[in-house]
């Protein structure tokens, strides 16, 4: 993913529906992603909620893209 900026990063996502795409503000994981423990919604430390992807959903993302040749 080096060299992808974050807009084609989370367009990919967004079409892989890795997000909810009804949530108008911010990123926030479709349910079938948090279930399969690919990412979890955090809160920061200033109160904003935060989608942060475990070290399983990173693999599934390189995986994907890969497979579909993005990258």
């Amino acid at each position: 993913l080096n060299g992808m900026s974050a807009i084609v990063l989370n367009r990919h996502l967004t079409e892989l529906g890795v997000y909810n795409r009804n949530v108008k503000r911010g990123k926030v994981f479709s349910t079938w992603f948090e279930q399969k423990g690919y990412g979890e919604m955090k809160q920061s430390e200033s109160g904003f909620d935060q989608a942060l992807f475990t070290q399983n959903g990173q693999a599934w993302i390189v995986e994907k893209f890969t497979s579909e040749g993005v990258i």
